[in-house]
């Protein structure tokens, strides 16, 4: 086609002008016999992205991000961009931006100076388009992003939920307290179906500063405060039912405890649910185990539970209450030095 053999001959000619020069300098005055052959345009680089022709992507996708500045204009145009893969075509969690489309593998190569483009397309009307916006910034994390993120946890398209999730989720956490802030603030809302969308976050989140918030909307939420509960039951793995009276107490009783102290408590409840969740979050946060199985005979479950008590007490305390001053402490401020 007439945009690959420009881009060719725009590499070969580039080569030929090296080799050229290396071999001898041109006479002052003396004109070449032939022309070098024209950058492509934005357009012609950009449809070259896009069609992901063999041999010619890559060389693409390096003048592309070379001249950036110049590209953003079209990009922000043309985003997402031709699909190779539409969304609707997979099932269970998005795929990465690059396996979409040519003009989403750019933008997530080019880093941080599409985060702007990323926010904007993040409020786009269209839902498909935030959609891509998303996966995009699940893969950057750009630091802008986090409150254009927050807003689409409420999203009424839930694949864009999801992706808005998965990308909050990889902040540092200290990162994320202004935005957690806002989505607290929804568990006030008239409307029960942002109630439900923010509680549903909030304890994926693992905020646990959303309890206090979390127990007040329990009388305002949909089906006897599903929603709330729900995420409760997910934070404390604890279950109180609909009582805000029940929750409350728990929470006058335990706030001041590491919620690993939860968990722990967690691997006791009667229910086994709680106990499979209580012990998976366990693994996930300190990578221990100590043989607890949710469906053991309670002698055994017991035992097990006395090995996590004796490891929090002795270590595990320590490690992570430390973990969490660190996570604290402002940026410029060392630690203090330890004597011996």
């Amino acid at each position: 086609s007439t945009r690959s053999s420009s881009l060719t001959s725009l590499s070969a000619g580039c080569a030929s002008a090296t080799a050229l020069s290396e071999a001898a300098p041109i006479a002052a005055g003396s004109v070449p016999d032939a022309a070098a052959p024209a950058a492509l345009s934005v357009d012609q680089l950009l449809d070259v992205v896009e069609q992901r022709q063999a041999g010619e992507f890559e060389a693409a996708i390096d003048e592309a991000i070379a001249r950036a500045p110049e590209l953003l204009p079209a990009l922000a145009a043309r985003f997402p961009g031709e699909l190779e893969v539409d969304r609707y075509a997979v099932s269970g969690r998005p795929l990465r931006a690059a396996q979409y489309g040519g003009l989403l593998e750019l933008v997530t190569r080019m880093g941080s100076i599409t985060s702007d483009l990323l926010v904007e397309k993040l409020s786009a009307v269209a839902r498909d388009v935030r959609f891509y916006a998303a996966v995009c910034v699940t893969e950057l994390r750009p630091m802008n992003a986090i409150p254009a993120l927050i807003d689409r946890l409420f999203d009424p398209d839930f694949g864009v939920r999801a992706c808005a999730l998965e990308a909050l989720q990889g902040y540092p956490a200290r990162d994320l307290e202004p935005g957690l802030a806002r989505a607290r603030q929804a568990l006030h809302a008239d409307d029960p179906q942002r109630i439900a969308a923010a509680a549903a976050a909030l304890a994926e989140l693992e905020d646990r500063e959303a309890i206090p918030d979390l127990i007040a909307a329990i009388p305002h939420a949909d089906r006897q405060g599903e929603g709330p509960c729900r995420a409760l039951r997910q934070l404390t793995k604890q279950d109180f039912g609909a009582s805000e009276r029940k929750w409350q107490k728990w929470w006058d009783d335990h706030q001041r405890r590491h919620r690993i102290e939860w968990l722990i408590d967690g691997l006791e409840h009667k229910d086994l649910e709680l106990r499979s969740s209580a012990i998976a979050d366990l693994r996930r946060l300190t990578g221990e185990a100590f043989g607890f199985d949710p469906e053991a005979p309670r002698r055994e479950r017991e035992l097990a539970h006395r090995r996590w008590l004796t490891w929090w007490n002795e270590s595990g305390r320590q490690r992570f209450t430390e973990r969490e001053h660190e996570r604290r402490r402002p940026t410029g401020l060392l630690p203090p030095r330890r004597n011996g």
